[in-house]
């Protein structure tokens, strides 16, 4: 089945025993961060949907929690979060007289219900299960489509845009026109969520409120994610708004952006996103959570389990459960009950080596990183050997205890997809007001670091180290100097 048609098997099954009823009056949210508003009826519809509610149950950042404890907030507030944001940025473009005609009523209810259901296709703990299915071959493939290849769609997005335009969802969008005496059409919302509408020269511009270089998804999961980590960052979100424009230029593709006096509020949100990760997603124990995390879903492959009448080969198996199903109904498997009280009591694993540009010697990471990264078969072809050679040592460690992990530096592409407006006739990239390549090398260089992960007695992360950095030399040139060892905090 292509992933198309296997989401859309499922959401009938999830949705076909929906039974629509009109809302007797709107609800008032109050959000945390980016305060009260109101959901209108037909909102709450869709909200109520269990595809929606299951957001609940699903970490916005993983297990970070085990680190900073405060970070247990889900992806159903960062849902509400970013409605309310991307109603206030609608709003401030519509006050201004000259944008007035560009947009309309029936373009703001499509953007908040694409605001709602936009992280639908998220699997339990959010991009770490996405790190799993993004690499398997149906959305592989999906990402060569044209209508995702030009907008580097990630592999939720894709996921959530099928199960808008499934036929169940259809349906129930045309139960709710005729409900209510609405003009909401899916397929639209389905190209806001991956920032691809229909005709972008005319109305790409929409799109780019919930999905375009600062949107109202940036804008509400950065604070969101800072807010609750306790890192300190501030977003001037009036201000953006207030400088937000369309490039009208004639020929010109129509897309928001900036004038050149809030360039610096958008500077300001990408180095929030570089705080972000070299302080939180990519921290040390923040990644081998993740691991552990990716070890159950290994374990289940490896030895062709099924759980609750799931292989998880296909990605839409992971839209069928969350994190709660995680760490409790998959216990009962007893090869996994090991991996999951460990992730439950917080016995992670540790560091037995650390890459990074200060601790190899010929330094020139970036390029050899880079593809291995985007290689997880070398990847775990390197984590077997590390295991195999860890073992002739005297250990007795599984696969799964080994984990060779090379996260992702932060994609800072925004700046070449927004154009800032100089005068009425000039406008340039933001790139050249921005120096964000200075900013992405200087990132490689201090703050980025990969790791050898596995159990946490120090005898094995004696042994795993010298395994390691055998393999590693061996097998990939990186020569490691004291450093990799102290860093791991083994001296």
């Amino acid at each position: 089945m292509t992933l198309a048609s296997s989401i859309d098997a499922y959401i009938t099954n999830e949705l076909g025993s929906i039974k629509l009823a009109k809302v007797g009056a709107p609800k008032k949210i109050r959000d945390a961060l980016t305060g009260t508003f109101i959901l209108n009826e037909h909102e709450i519809n869709v909200l109520d949907l269990p595809i929606v509610q299951r957001l609940r149950r699903i970490s916005q950042t993983a297990l970070a929690c085990l680190t900073y404890p405060c970070a247990s907030h889900n992806r159903f507030q960062h849902t509400l979060g970013v409605t309310n944001i991307v109603t206030k940025l609608f709003n401030a473009f519509l006050s201004k007289k000259e944008y007035s005609k560009l947009v309309n009523e029936d373009d703001l209810r499509e953007l908040r219900l694409a605001a709602i259901l936009h992280d639908v296709g998220h699997g339990p703990f959010s991009h770490a299960c996405e790190e799993i299915y993004g690499q398997m071959k149906e959305v592989q493939n999906e990402r060569k489509k044209p209508e995702f290849e030009h907008v580097q769609s990630k592999p939720h997005e894709i996921m959530s845009y099928y199960v808008v335009k499934s036929k169940a969802f259809v349906e129930l969008i045309t139960k709710i026109n005729s409900i209510y005496s609405l003009n909401l059409d899916a397929e639209r919302m389905a190209n806001m969520i991956i920032g691809n509408m229909n005709n972008p020269k005319r109305q790409g511009y929409i799109s780019d409120f919930l999905n375009g270089p600062f949107d109202a998804d940036k804008l509400d999961y950065m604070p969101r994610d800072a807010y609750f980590t306790g890192l300190k960052m501030d977003v001037d979100f009036d201000r953006i708004a207030y400088t937000c424009l369309v490039d009208q230029r004639p020929g010109k593709p129509r897309r928001l952006c900036s004038d050149i006096s809030g360039a610096h509020n958008l500077e300001q949100i990408l180095f929030n996103k570089v705080l972000l990760y070299s302080s939180m997603y990519n921290h040390h124990k923040v990644r081998a959570a993740v691991c552990m995390i990716k070890s159950i879903f290994e374990i289940i492959d490896d030895n062709n389990l099924t759980i609750r009448n799931r292989s998880f080969k296909e990605p839409v198996d992971f839209l069928a459960i969350d994190d709660y199903d995680v760490l409790s109904s998959f216990r009962e498997a007893p090869l996994l009950k090991d991996t999951i009280d460990n992730i439950r009591n917080r016995q992670l694993l540790k560091r037995a080596l650390v890459i990074s540009r200060h601790t190899v010697e010929n330094r020139n990471l970036t390029g050899k990183v880079t593809k291995l990264t985007g290689n997880p078969a070398q990847i775990k072809y390197l984590r077997t050997l590390i295991a195999d050679e860890a073992n002739k040592r005297g250990l007795s460690l599984p696969l799964y205890d080994i984990w060779l992990d090379l996260p992702r530096a932060p994609s800072l592409n925004e700046p070449t997809l927004c154009k800032v407006r100089i005068t009425e006739e000039d406008y340039v990239d933001l790139s050249e007001v921005f120096p964000v390549d200075w900013w992405l090398t200087a990132y490689n260089e201090t703050k980025w670091k990969g790791f050898v992960f596995c159990p946490p007695d120090k005898k094995i992360r004696e042994i795993v180290y010298d395994a390691a950095e055998k393999v590693l030399k061996d097998v990939e040139g990186l020569r490691f100097n004291p450093m990799a060892k102290k860093e791991a905090k083994m001296e």
